[in-house]
């Protein structure tokens, strides 16, 4: 199961995640590099990523993009769960699904964070920033989404993200 989210908010997340600036980031962010250091984390090109997962036929997948999922959870939570049930032992229950969206809402993930931590945080941040879509709009300006979107057109068109 693959969840793709827009490359624009990617960048965004990953710059409060690490606590960097849009600009210190970018130009590592849209190289063609297959790999690129982020402090001391090691980051696989976002393009690579996702063609390497989507190139990966020996197994069955599902992809889901992180913005479907929070427009429409149900609908995507239950393709995820339709999805599993052809190999797992599980069953399709609409009370269930909608139960555990509830329990799973970003604001409850990031209140449950505040309260017990979260170990993939860095130190002296948060790793469930604000869960929101096209925030992106807000915060980068035209150069870098031209950056972003140059970089990463073909994709960013296949999945919906550019029209």
């Amino acid at each position: 199961i693959y969840i793709i989210r827009d490359p624009r908010e990617v960048l965004v997340s990953y710059a409060s995640h690490y606590n960097m600036s849009i600009d210190e980031l970018l130009d590592e962010f849209v190289s063609n590099n297959i790999l690129f250091k982020i402090k001391t984390e090691t980051i696989i090109n976002w393009r690579l990523h996702y063609r390497s997962w989507k190139s990966f036929k020996s197994v069955p997948s599902l992809f889901l993009k992180y913005e479907d999922l929070i427009q429409q959870p149900k609908n995507n939570f239950e393709k995820l769960i339709i999805f599993l049930s052809k190999y797992l032992n599980i069953q399709v229950d609409k009370k269930n699904i909608e139960k555990t969206i509830e329990i799973i809402r970003f604001d409850k993930l990031k209140k449950l964070e505040t309260k017990s931590g979260f170990h993939e945080a860095p130190k002296n941040t948060i790793f469930f920033r604000s869960g929101k879509i096209d925030s992106w709009k807000e915060i980068l300006s035209k150069s870098q989404i031209k950056k972003v979107e140059d970089a990463f057109y073909t994709d960013m068109q296949e999945l919906g993200y550019i029209k």
